[in-house]
């Protein structure tokens, strides 16, 4: 995994497998006059949290952000956020739950663009006829599903 900050929070978290060359045209088209450069005081907590998330000892992540996302996928993504540990909901309940019933397709594309998976967690968001989606791969989805499931 990398993450990326600022010196607001955490804009991008980057799951496996890690591709230097991504990291660094998001930071070159996000952040044009900053080097890029990732670490600090902000990504080291952000390990640990990380670390106790996959041991089941954390179900929420704590560690300022800094999102940088359009207003849609803002809403989107406050939704996602607030999908309790061990639980899931489809797209078209996300959909509904932002005031646009009909824009799963729309809640799925925002979703796969959120720049902070695990700590936003779009991987408790499904498909209705199976997991859907995810940045890490389908395995990876179900995995952390099921880990949460029997931490729960």
């Amino acid at each position: 995994m990398g993450a990326v900050a600022t010196e607001r929070g955490i804009t991008l978290l980057i799951l496996p497998p890690l591709r230097r060359e991504y990291v660094e045209n998001w930071l070159t088209r996000r952040y044009p006059a900053t080097p890029s450069e990732t670490g600090g005081e902000v990504n080291k907590r952000l390990a640990g949290q990380i670390n106790e998330y996959l041991r089941g000892r954390r179900k929420k992540f704590e560690i300022p952000l800094d999102l940088q996302v359009t207003a849609f996928q803002r809403r989107v993504l406050y939704e996602v956020a607030q999908i309790p540990y061990g639980q899931n909901r489809s797209y078209g309940a996300i959909a509904a739950q932002i005031g646009n019933p009909k824009a799963s397709r729309a809640v799925g594309a925002a979703n796969a663009r959120n720049p902070l998976p695990l700590i936003i967690p779009c991987h408790r968001v499904v498909a209705g006829n199976g997991p859907g989606g995810y940045g890490g791969g389908t395995e990876m989805k179900l995995k952390l599903l099921k880990l949460e499931q029997d931490n729960s």
